[in-house]
C-alpha cells in the first residue's frame, strides 16, 4: 500500500498546460475561418457593387418557335458571366433556365431555351461569378420582355 498518486501541483501544472495547449488550437483554426469568410463575403460585396455599376443589358429580340425562345441580348457594359430565364405562363406557372454561358463586354449575343408552352414573360437576369460554378445574380439590372405584345 505504498503507492502514492500525483502531487496536486503537478496536476495543476498539467491541467493548466492542456488548457493553454488547447485555447492555442481554437485560436489558430479561428483566425483562419474568419479569414476564410471575410474573403468570401468580401468578393461577395465586390460583385454586388459590380451589379449595380458594371450591369447592363436589353433584350432586343424574341422569336418564340414552340417552346424554345431564341433571345437576343445587348450588353452594353461589362463582362457577364451566366444568365437566368424566368418564364412566367399566363397562368402564374414559373419555369427557371439557367445558362453558365455569359456574353462579353459591349457585345450582343442570341440564347435558344426551353420555356412553358404559353409563357407570357421573360425575365433575363445577369449573373456575375464570384468563385468556381458560384454566380451572384444581379437582381436590380433585370429586364422583363412582355411576349404579349409580341
Amino acid at each position: 500500500m505504498k503507492k502514492r498518486g500525483i502531487s496536486p501541483l503537478i496536476a495543476t501544472v498539467l491541467l493548466i498546460g492542456f488548457v493553454v495547449a488547447l485555447l492555442i488550437i481554437v485560436m489558430l483554426w479561428g483566425r483562419g475561418y474568419i479569414e476564410e469568410v471575410k474573403q468570401k463575403e468580401g468578393t461577395t460585396a465586390l460583385q454586388k457593387l459590380s451589379c449595380s455599376t458594371d450591369i447592363g443589358i436589353d433584350v432586343t429580340n424574341i422569336n418564340i418557335a414552340g417552346n424554345n425562345l431564341d433571345i437576343t441580348i445587348e450588353n452594353r457594359k461589362e463582362k457577364i458571366d451566366a444568365f437566368t430565364f424566368r418564364c412566367t405562363e399566363q397562368s402564374g406557372n414559373v419555369k427557371l433556365v439557367n445558362l453558365d454561358n455569359g456574353l462579353d463586354a459591349y457585345s450582343s449575343g442570341s440564347f435558344t431555351i426551353a420555356c412553358l408552352s404559353t409563357t407570357k414573360q421573360v425575365d433575363v437576369i445577369p449573373k456575375l461569378r464570384i468563385g468556381k460554378d458560384v454566380y451572384e445574380p444581379c437582381s436590380d439590372q433585370h429586364v422583363i420582355y412582355d411576349l404579349t405584345i409580341v
